[in-house]
């Protein structure tokens, strides 16, 4: 499991969100897509940075989704935490 690739993120905007974009890297990760997630949060982040828990959940599925995973499966990985 990879934890601290969100170092690169302003804590002082960020720091309650930082587990969401890691639980969504780890998600896409089981499907292996990890790296493609995790360039996408990185790219995006102003996008994604200041949403609420449930539209980012909205959100990272249907970029998961874009990214050819399957939504389903990414949306209960993300929910049930199963890494």
């Amino acid at each position: 499991m990879t934890c601290a690739w969100f170092t690169g993120i302003s804590l002082s905007t960020a720091t309650i969100r930082l587990p969401y974009p890691t639980q969504a890297a780890e998600a896409a990760g089981l499907q292996g897509k990890f790296w493609e997630m995790h360039d996408l949060l990185f790219a995006e982040r102003d996008a994604w940075v200041n949403l609420s828990v449930s539209d980012f959940e909205q959100w990272v599925t249907d970029k998961a989704e874009e990214l050819g995973l399957d939504a389903q499966q990414f949306s209960s990985d993300l929910i049930v935490q199963t890494w």
